[in-house]
């Protein structure tokens, strides 16, 4: 595909047929094969496997006159089957927002952004028969490796650039597993990359441990009263048992199963954000009950719609987007272009066997095996993929740095003075808590996202922005006078 320059390819039409104008000025070209010039963009498709079809858009950053001075940050969407070209995009940190407006707070401002509808047929990605869907995590993993090599291919100069694969809920999942395959792929000479680590966002990395959690997290949050607790921790606590098993449909199907009893006992609390604003009503799909005879593809499909909202809490369609103005620029330069999410519920039911299923020992791994650095970052208002959960697997590591990392100080972390989070850190690994913030941390907590990522992409902090080591050595002293 021919690429637009900055000043060309950035316009969108807006809803009432007016033009936005750029978000850049002329930038100075890059003299880099294939590379767009800066605050430019690329996007097309490269086939990791036959008939398989991996979707990418490729931000180049505004932060320097040669974008491969600047990290690579590769987001992956979650789902399995969100499309990370339109949820991370203009959901997430892209250059425009879901009205197409330009985002200040955008990461393309420090670093370069891939965008990948991962797995194959998640967003505009697809595959040519659905049986070549890929169904496990180690299957998706080594579809990203081979989309890497084919896009080395086509932008040789980015070879030596930095590279960080930054995710999202089952994302998380999915990046932890291709981090160890792109590990493995480098170490044994495969592939020639500076892939430099994973962040791990709002993870579903022990799926149970999450599950398990939503009952706690729901009573501590005062959205539910003791009885209503007990209901919730009765029932997730026999998707343990399924887990404990090893029976991982069944075990799927109980947590979709849990999802829909909550919905009905806190009136619907948004599972992304516990502070979002919803009403008391129930879908006619949310009404199943729990009845081993019925059909998978019923359970699946209630999932599917559950938890992959098209809407956000304005009403703004992503789809229409996706399907309408985004899809005519994009189409316009593609002999083929796949409509946005047309097999994201294949992509889901392909894996509901693989759903509840563990990547812990993964990240360990990724600790004791590689010399990744390993992040993992979280809104304390997702329920979902709450913190607390987070903690258990990650606490519970089998890696042998991980006594050191539990008692390691936990600094807060600082936007224009006022605390966005907390991140606590040994060696290689790092955990951070992100205040004011639920699923989706770049879109809930801008300027928190932004401290975090250059943290952990090893850019220089801004000025407006520290992360908090002289308050904790002063507070200490106030704590040994008390205890």
């Amino acid at each position: 595909m021919r690429l637009f320059a900055t000043t060309v390819s950035i316009l969108f039409l807006l809803v009432n047929d007016s033009v936005a104008t750029s978000v850049l000025s002329e930038p100075a070209p890059t003299n880099k094969s294939n590379i767009p010039d800066p605050g430019g963009e690329d996007w097309g498709y490269l086939d990791v496997r036959p008939g398989a079809h991996m979707f990418y858009w490729l931000y180049t950053s505004t932060a320097a006159s040669d974008p491969t001075t600047l990290p690579i940050v590769i987001w992956l969407q979650g789902g399995p089957g969100a499309g990370g070209s339109g949820h991370g995009n203009f959901k997430g940190m892209g250059p425009l927002d879901l009205e197409l407006k330009p985002r200040n707070t955008s990461w393309v401002h420090h670093v370069n952004i891939l965008y990948l509808d991962n797995p194959v047929g998640a967003g505009y990605s697809y595959v040519d028969d659905l049986k070549d869907l890929a169904n496990n995590a180690t299957g998706i993993a080594l579809d990203l490796v081979s989309f890497m090599k084919l896009f080395y291919e086509k932008y040789p100069d980015f070879k030596e650039t930095p590279v960080y694969c930054f995710s999202q809920s089952y994302g998380g999942k999915m990046a932890a597993h291709f981090g160890l395959e792109m590990a493995n792929a480098m170490k044994a000479g495969e592939i020639e990359s500076n892939f430099k680590g994973v962040a791990l966002g709002s993870a579903w990395i022990s799926p149970i441990d999450s599950t398990t959690s939503w009952a706690p997290y729901l009573l501590q949050a005062g959205l539910v009263d003791t009885s209503r607790f007990k209901m919730i921790d009765k029932y997730a606590a026999k998707c343990r048992t399924l887990v404990e098993k090893g029976e991982w449909k069944r075990a799927t199907r109980c947590w979709s199963n849990t999802e829909v009893l909550i919905t009905i006992l806190t009136h619907k609390v948004d599972f992304y954000n516990i502070m979002y604003k919803t009403s008391p009503t129930l879908g006619k799909s949310d009404l199943q009950t729990d009845d081993e005879d019925e059909e998978d593809n019923e359970v699946q499909t209630r999932a599917f719609d559950f938890n992959f909202r098209s809407d956000d809490e304005n009403g703004l369609s992503i789809n229409d987007l996706m399907n309408g103005p985004v899809f005519d620029k994009l189409s316009a330069t593609l002999h083929h272009l796949n409509h946005w999410s047309d097999q994201s519920a294949d992509v889901f039911k392909a894996n509901w066997v693989d759903f509840m299923k563990p990547a812990v020992d993964i990240v360990e791994k990724l600790l004791e095996e590689t010399n990744l650095t390993v992040a993992v970052d979280n809104g304390q208002l997702d329920l979902i993929c709450n913190t607390p959960a987070q903690l258990i697997w990650a606490e519970n590591m089998k890696w042998s740095n991980v006594s050191d990392w539990i008692r390691a100080p936990r600094n807060a972390f600082t936007v224009n003075g006022f605390t966005e989070g907390f991140v606590k850190r040994y060696g290689r690994f790092s955990f951070w808590w992100v205040n004011r913030a639920g699923h989706s941390i770049p879109y809930d907590n801008p300027l928190g996202s932004i401290v975090m990522m250059r943290d952990i992409v090893g850019l220089p902090r801004e000025e407006n922005a520290g992360i908090t080591e002289e308050y904790l050595a002063e507070s200490k002293k106030i704590l040994d006078k008390i205890f």
